[in-house]
Order: C-alpha cells, then structure tokens, then sequence
C-alpha cells in the first residue's frame, strides 16, 4: 500500500512508489542500520523532510535545482556557516542513497566554533558553588567536568550502565562509548541518590530526575538551566553553556600540559584533531613553559602524590 505524508508539500503527498521504488520511511530505515545515534539520524531524516515539504516535492520529482535552489534560500537566511555545511553533508548522503551521486553538493567546509573559555579558577569555583547549592548542581556540573558529558548523553545517562568504575553513555557522539568514574562523581551520584525525586515506572533506571517523575529532556534544556544558576551565583555575568564548560575543561588540561591522548580518551574524541581544537596555546605560554625549565628541571610536576591521585584531582584539588 503506498504511503502517504500529511506534511511534504502541505497537503496529502504521495511518497510511496517514489524515486528507485523507495520510500521515505526506507531512507529513516537506511538511517537506522548506518548510524549509531538517534538524533543523528533524526537531524538526517529531518533535513530531506524539510527539503521536500519547503520545494513541495516527492523523492520521485525532487530536482537538481530545486537542491541547490534551496541550499541558496537557506544561505540567504543568515544561518551559521556549519549549519548549512551541516545540511549539505545530510543532501549528499540522501543523493548517494538515491544513486544520484552526480548531483552531490560542493561542501562549503567546517569553522571552528568560539566558544567562550573559562580559566581554571573559574571553573573550580563551578565546581565547589555548585556543591553548596544541591547535589541535582553538584552532579550535573561533575558529569561535564569529570566525565566529558554532552547534555544529550547526561539526560539519558543510566544506572544499569554504571559496570565498575566505567559509565556507558547511551547515543554516544563519537569514539568511545564510556567515561571513567571519578571518587568525586562516585560521592556526588549518592549524595544525589538521597534527594533525586521518584521516577515515573518507566524512568526508574535514568539517573536525573525532574521534579515530575520523568527524565531529563534529551535537548539538554534542565542542564543549561542549572549551570546558569551555578555561574549566576558566583558571578559569572556572560552566558556560558554546559559546552563552554567541557571545552574550558579539556582547554585549561592543555595548558597543565596533559597528554594529549589521554584529553582524547576522556572526551571520548574519535580523531585527535577534534581534542586539538581545545588546545589555545599561544606563543607566551610556549616561552613561560621554556622559562619554566621545561620538563627535565621541573620535578614538582612529579610528585608522588600527584600521580597518585589521577588528572582529575590533580586538577581540581582546593
């Protein structure tokens, strides 16, 4: 039985028996076999949904023009540059899946996004202002500075993927799919556990809470929220969101001249390239470092005891 779409075109579009005798549900099929992420797919999906419904065409009648026309339209909105890169990338996935590789978008490239860069000061003040406004604060802040945490991956954080001193983190971005537990997150999680409100039966195993029973939205919306009160409170008058904050964090890691590889691992980074965006040094912190005697005559930075209690401590200990 062919399909049909109350949106495409603003009316009752056909879209069965479309274009290689394809359906638009079997592009959100493809999606779902080839990538990983929910929302992912979903932003994919979207995007070809959008473009259909803003052209009032069916995969069968979509045109090349009718591509780039709408690709100029959505440049003439004053939309971020990564944005419409981000449409592009989703068309031409589309355009292979439909084997009209030929009418493949020219890709405009990625800019790096400013973010705003917290100092270390700053962010342990986070840190120890969050701890004093409740453990739902102290929590939420630890799961971005200590484990890396994007908000889609918090909001869906759950107890039955604690196993040890790793967190499985469901629809993971990129890399590796799991964080290592700090002793601070490990407090924060049962200081949290006494005060988390009563789930909902069917949110019983997410960890965060609202005050309704159900589980953080997966946008994020409650943690940006959050982290607003905590910077609020100390004094923070610029807006900073929960990626300004692990960006600041995988930065300030740099400047203490972590390994590279081990920022990666802990931001779960799939290429390195990504990590070395966070890296700011500039020409002064080359000559303090070299000021400094470098590495071979500066044996405080190996102390016993800091090795021994890990990067995160040794970081953030007051």
């Amino acid at each position: 039985m062919p399909q049909y779409d109350n949106i495409v075109g603003g009316g009752s579009k056909k879209i069965g028996e479309n274009f290689m005798k394809h359906t638009l549900q079997d592009y959100q099929n493809y999606l779902a076999v080839t990538h990983r992420k929910e929302y992912t797919r979903k932003y994919y999906y979207d995007t070809i949904h959008k473009l259909l419904t803003d052209t009032s065409k069916t995969i069968q009648t979509l045109t090349k023009q009718d591509i780039n026309q709408w690709i100029a339209k959505q440049n003439q909105k004053n939309l971020a540059h990564n944005t419409v890169q981000n449409y592009i990338v989703r068309i031409n996935l589309f355009l292979q899946w439909i084997k009209k590789d030929s009418w493949k978008l020219k890709r405009i490239g990625w800019k790096n996004t400013n973010r705003d860069i917290l100092t270390l000061e700053e962010i342990i003040r986070i840190r120890e202002t969050a701890r004093k406004i409740s453990p739902e604060h102290y929590l939420i802040v630890l799961f971005i500075t200590d484990l890396a945490g994007r908000p889609n991956e918090i909001c869906k954080a759950r107890y039955s993927n604690i196993r040890g001193n790793k967190i499985f983190f469901d629809d993971a971005k990129t890399g590796d799919t799991y964080g290592f537990i700090t002793s601070e997150f490990q407090q924060a999680l049962l200081s949290y556990q006494k005060t988390r409100p009563t789930p909902k039966p069917e949110y019983k195993d997410f960890i965060l809470i609202n005050r309704n029973g159900n589980k953080f939205c997966s946008k994020g919306a409650h943690i940006r929220t959050l982290l607003s009160q905590v910077t609020e409170k100390i004094g923070i008058t610029r807006k900073i969101n929960p990626y300004d904050l692990r960006s600041s964090v995988g930065t300030q890691e740099f400047n203490l001249f972590v390994n590279p590889k081990v920022i990666q691992r802990k931001f779960r980074h799939r290429n390195l390239n990504t990590t070395m965006t966070y890296n700011h040094t500039d020409d002064q912190m080359a000559e303090d470092y070299a000021n400094r005697g470098l590495i071979f005559n500066n044996h405080s930075l190996f102390k016993a005891q800091d090795k021994k209690q890990g990067i995160n401590n040794y970081l953030f200990k007051g």
